[in-house]
């Protein structure tokens, strides 16, 4: 799912506190670090927040088919990546007591255009060429993987909610 959402709030964020934040699986993660990756680039930058900020309000209006909407700034950094995986929302699941990841879906606007050596890849599609504003969204247990091979900061801002009963 592909569809365009702008980005009014120029380079905010860019500006932002970031904090390194390892990978939450530890087992996913030992299996990466024993085939050869390296622990520094299993990483990414993170900005949490509990409410969006007043200049992205109006994001919620691109995702009413959502409750429990959250909202997290990353920045992936030249070297960080996460190779494929599937997310486990842990703290998310555990926040609104949700048991199943079958009706979580999770976006990521990209901030920027894309550079060479930015990607995401959804289970088989790969994506490399997005604009400012491109929006990606898969369920759950969608497998993905996130990458900066390349030589500039890739920022997304991640949207994770539960899909409301039709």
């Amino acid at each position: 799912m592909f569809q365009y959402i702008p980005v009014n709030w120029g380079n905010k964020h860019t500006e932002l506190n970031y904090t390194t934040s390892p990978f939450k699986d530890s087992i996913q993660e030992n299996k990466w670090l024993s085939s050869g990756h390296l622990p520094k680039s299993l990483t990414i930058d993170l900005h949490q927040m509990k409410e969006p900020y007043d200049w992205m309000v109006y994001l919620l209006d691109y995702f009413q088919h959502l409750d429990h909407v959250s909202f997290c700034f990353g920045k992936f950094k030249p070297g960080q990546y996460f190779p494929m995986h599937v997310d486990l929302y842990g703290t998310f699941k555990q926040k609104f007591n949700i048991t199943d990841t079958k009706n979580i879906m999770r976006y990521v606007i990209f901030l920027d255009d894309s550079k060479d050596g930015h990607f995401l890849q959804v289970e088989s599609q790969i994506y490399n060429k997005w604009k400012k504003g491109d929006c990606i969204g898969w369920n759950g247990s969608a497998a993905h993987l996130a990458a900066n091979l390349g030589v500039e900061d890739r920022y997304t801002l991640q949207i994770t909610g539960v899909l409301k009963p039709a």
